[in-house]
Formats: C-alpha cells, structure tokens, sequence
C-alpha cells in the first residue's frame, strides 16, 4: 500500500516540476485537479515518478492470483468477420480449482456457436488459442486421483508472455516486431509523446478515486504522433488507501505490415491487502504477418474467490 501511495504521491510531483527546465524537456503538458495539488506537495522529482511507474507490478501480481485461487469464471468470446458480424461464439461457465498437489478446470456449461475448432480439434483463430492459455490453463497434473480436467495441446509460451504483459503490465518494455519498444511508455524516449493529468471520480457511481491518465498527444489537426503505440493509459486508485481498481489501455498502430487497434480493461477487487481481477474486457483488432486477420472480443469476471485447498 506503501508503494501505491507513493506513487500517487510521485503523480503529483511530476507537475510540481514542469517548470524546472530540465523536466520541461521531458513533460510539457500536464494537468492536475486543484483538489490533488492541496493533497499531495512534497519534493520527489521525475526520475522518482517514472522508477515507480515502472515497478508498479499490481496487476502483474493480480493475474497470478488466478494460479493461486479457487473461484467461480463466468467468460464470453466473440469472434467477428469483417463485416463487423458474429461468426464464433464461446459462452462458458467455469469452476477453477487448486490444492497443494495440482489445479485445474471443471467446466459446468459450454455452449459454442459457430466454428472455433478445425476438423483436428485445435483452435482456428489465434487469439482464441492466448486465451485459452492465459484464463484456461493445463493442469498440473501430479495427484493421479485428481478429478480436475486436462487440455491437450502445447501453446507458445514466447506468445502467451507477451499477451500476458500486453493485459497485464501495460507501459512494459516489450519489444515486438514492427513496433520494437514503442509500447514502453515511460522510458525516457516515449514520455515527449505524451500529456498527462490526474483528476478525482466516482468509479462505479459510489467509490471515491483519482484518475491518472496519460494519453497520447494530439496535434492541431487532431492526428497523434506514430511513434506511440499505447494512445491512452487511464488507472483508478482509491482515494485514501489509494489501491489500484481499475486500469483501461488503447493500443494502436498503424503500419505497412502490421495493424491493430485494442482496448483491454481491467477492473481489480481487493483480496486480503492483494487484488485480484474481477472483470476483464478485451476488444480488438490485429493483422499481423504470418497470421490471418482477427476481430475479438471478450469478457470474464471471476466470483466467489478464495485461497487454495491445503
């Protein structure tokens, strides 16, 4: 809780120091909610700002509860054709299990519409193949009496990383093809591309938050720069204990090989001073080479969790 009030604390800070002439090279436009300059004034500079951004690893920890729990999943995936019309759709509900030996799924209702697998089994859209992968894992299978179901099929865990930092640790150093370490929105040679601003909200008509937004800057022809791929980054904290509820990333590029365009967000439930992600939303669309085109879109919100069986 420390780090996240710090953080919030380090938010403040940067637009503290705009003036000073060495951090105007790297943040020139900034806005802060009169309410916040009264709560926060003390002496951090950027670099601290952007070492804590950095570390902050709150949904990171938060997707690695899923492997640590036992809860209920109630899950949606669409698959669209080009004319923007349900081709696939996989509606599940879901039991996910752990004790001291294995975990596992049980699925309580699967209802597929559509054609999600080819004639040998394996999935026919990749998206649909990461997100098997990262809500729908193997067992580890160690108890031979366990009862869990397994799935067959390997996965490709270079891939399934990626897309797990993409969801959950957005503004990583992640380098990918045609984009490098664009999607790396704080280090030093990214910050330039974007304005930032911290403003109080009520999330969900009832909880007190600050909002810190930092989003992609628009010209005078209202056109973003290239350069970033992460066009907009928004974070609920609580205001008080200042955890993190909530986070919504927009990916965007354009190029001549590669195009996407993908809102993820991510809404956090606090779980015995952890979190755990109550909902999460994907919707998206990506042409890369090697691999047909996809529209995805989909939902899980997780319910009734609990620790482990010992």
């Amino acid at each position: 809780m420390k780090l996240i009030r710090c953080l919030l604390i380090s938010y403040c800070c940067l637009f503290f120091h705009v003036a000073n002439a060495q951090d105007d090279k790297i943040v020139k436009s900034v806005s802060l909610d009169p309410m916040i300059i009264e709560a926060f004034k003390t002496e951090l500079n950027i670099n601290s700002f952007i070492q804590i951004q950095k570390s902050d690893t709150t949904l990171h920890n938060a997707f690695r509860m899923l492997r640590k729990g036992n809860y209920k999943m109630d899950s949606r995936l669409v698959i669209f054709d080009r004319e923007a019309e349900e081709k696939v759709v996989l509606d599940r509900r879901s039991i996910h299990l752990c004790d001291s030996l294995n975990r596992g799924v049980i699925m309580l209702d699967e209802k597929i519409e559509g054609k999600l697998k080819d004639k040998k089994g394996n999935y026919k859209y990749y998206t649909a193949v990461l997100f098997e992968k990262a809500f729908f894992p193997e067992v580890e299978k160690t108890n031979p009496n366990s009862s869990f179901s397994k799935k067959d099929g390997k996965r490709s865990t270079s891939d399934y990383d990626k897309l797990k930092d993409l969801v959950f640790s957005p503004g990583a150093a992640i380098e990918l093809p045609f984009i490098g370490k664009r999607l790396a929105i704080f280090e030093d040679d990214m910050i330039k591309y974007y304005d930032y601003s911290i403003r109080p909200e009520l999330l969900s008509d009832s909880i007190n938050c600050y909002v810190f937004t930092c989003n992609a800057k628009v010209d005078g022809k209202g056109k973003t720069d290239d350069k970033p791929i992460v066009k907009s980054f928004e974070t609920w904290f609580r205001k008080g204990s200042y955890e993190v509820l909530r986070r919504k990333t927009n990916y965007t590029y354009h190029g001549l090989l590669a195009d996407l365009d993908i809102d993820i967000t991510i809404d956090l439930l606090p779980y015995h001073n952890k979190a755990i992600p109550a909902q999460v939303t994907y919707s998206g669309y990506w042409d890369i080479p090697g691999r047909k085109s996809e529209i995805v879109w989909f939902r899980l919100a997780v319910k009734e969790y609990s620790d482990c069986n010992p």
